[in-house]
């Protein structure tokens, strides 16, 4: 239980901090990630992992938005640095979401978002 606390106090603190230079549909796109059975997945043991290598936690982080397309970094946060471990797109005009492979686009990782989470996203495609 103690974990979850810290987990969802970290996740707010950094949200909150990032949500107030993101638009509304910033805000959507990146709770959808975050609301992702893939984002859960990837980021299962994060927090622990992250402790025991001297780390505080991490967040979501606004890249860039374009025009219905939102791109975010999932950030590890250390006492010295950031470490942007996965990157992440939005793309509401085509529907879809994918993790970057910023070596090669052609291996970019598609996933699914709730239909819930897309339906909230339909206005933001302008």
């Amino acid at each position: 239980m103690k974990k979850i606390i810290v987990f969802l106090t970290l996740f707010l603190t950094t949200y909150f901090v990032n949500a107030q230079s993101r638009s509304k549909c910033e805000n959507l796109a990146a709770n959808a990630l975050y609301n992702s059975d893939y984002i859960k997945k990837l980021t299962k043991d994060w927090s622990q992992l992250i402790k025991e290598n001297g780390g505080t936690g991490y967040g979501l982080q606004s890249n860039e938005a374009d025009k219905g397309i939102y791109s975010f970094v999932m950030v590890q946060h250390y006492p010295d640095r950031d470490y942007n471990a996965v990157w992440l797109t939005v793309d509401v005009n085509n529907h879809v979401v994918f993790e970057e492979n910023m070596a090669d686009p052609a291996l970019n990782k598609p996933f699914k978002l709730k239909k819930a989470d897309w339906a909230k996203l339909k206005n933001c495609n302008n």
